[in-house]
């Protein structure tokens, strides 16, 4: 089991997903999460930030290293006002489940002798997009 770690977030903001449906997600898996950590509060929450008039809600944030011999994952969830999601909650946190599960199993697919570089991505929400597109993965090494 990974290791869980908490930050208290202020009033009025909560996470988009729970501790028992990260560790229901993990039971599901063959993936090594390290660390599920629960954050701060979202970057998307700045008042000035171009996400927020993009209505993108970026909720979570994942990184996999490949060393002795496997791949290692690490997921953090941030924050959120429940007023930008709260009659979507459940919908929303499924979605981002399954676009975590999608990512972690390309991960672990990769042939033996493809690269295996770092990477990271973010997960976002846009109550705008159709329920299929309601959440999306951004990666980057």
């Amino acid at each position: 089991m990974p290791q869980f770690k908490f930050k208290n977030l202020p009033k009025g903001f909560e996470f988009a997903l729970t501790k028992q449906e990260i560790r229901e997600f993990i039971k599901t898996t063959q993936a090594n999460f390290e660390v599920i950590e629960f954050g701060g509060i979202s970057s998307s929450e700045s008042y000035m930030n171009k996400s927020r008039r993009h209505n993108m809600n970026w909720v979570s944030y994942l990184k996999a290293e490949f060393r002795e011999s496997q791949w290692f994952f690490r997921l953090e969830v941030n924050g959120l006002r429940p007023e930008h999601y709260q009659e979507r909650r459940e919908e929303i946190a499924q979605a981002i489940l399954t676009q975590i599960k999608k990512w972690v199993d390309e991960k672990l697919a990769l042939p033996e002798t493809a690269p295996k570089k770092p990477c990271r991505a973010h997960i976002y929400f846009n109550l705008t997009k159709k329920p299929k597109d309601i959440v999306k993965l951004s990666e980057w090494s």
